[in-house]
């Protein structure tokens, strides 16, 4: 501190964490995959951030879905497993065949992909639903301009998911980008 307040050293290799703050946990390369899954949330964090970089799929109009994995069992896909809500006429399915393909993201890499953050709160919590909100944009296809959304999404049972997967509607492979873990101190 300039002031002649106090000193904080920064050791020069290793891990810490400021209380409160994000820490990184996995960042997963996309290469052509059919989804990607961070599993083994715990109880540390109150919410994880997921954080999306140029992810493309092979197909053009294809939306981004997630599904949640029950504490150790199934992926949630259900129709009714879910409620949804965008603030934009865009589409994140948060649940498997609910992407409406009119709004897909193109697959062209110089259009960018798809990018933004992703919070899932109340993961690990078996007495409160599960949320996942937050704000992601993409080129749309046929050089029709952005789409930037906020979305919210809520699981409508309450109990533990200690799992996230995330793909594209149709079945369609990831091509590349990356997505990033963070996990965010109570």
């Amino acid at each position: 501190d300039p002031a002649g307040g106090s000193t904080i050293t920064v050791p020069t290799s290793g891990t810490f964490t400021l209380g409160g703050g994000w820490r990184l946990l996995t960042t997963t390369t996309i290469s052509s995959v059919s989804s990607v899954a961070f599993t083994g949330m715990t109880t540390s964090y109150d919410t994880y951030a997921f954080v999306f970089s140029g992810v493309l799929p092979t197909t053009d109009s294809k939306e981004l879905q997630a599904v949640l994995q029950t504490n150790g069992g199934s992926y949630r896909t259900g129709s009714s497993d879910y409620f949804h809500g965008t603030t934009s006429n865009a589409f994140m399915a948060l649940q498997a065949g609910n992407g409406t393909g009119s709004l897909g993201t193109s697959n062209a890499a110089g259009d960018g992909g798809m990018n933004g953050v992703m919070f899932l709160s109340n993961a690990m919590n078996a007495s409160k639903q599960s949320i996942l909100e937050g704000k992601i944009a993409w080129w749309r296809v046929n050089d029709a301009g952005t789409v930037n959304t906020d979305i919210a999404h809520q699981l409508r049972q309450t109990e533990a998911n200690d799992a996230i997967k995330f793909d594209f509607t149709g079945s369609d492979t990831m091509v590349s980008g990356t997505i990033s873990q963070y996990g965010i101190s109570k």
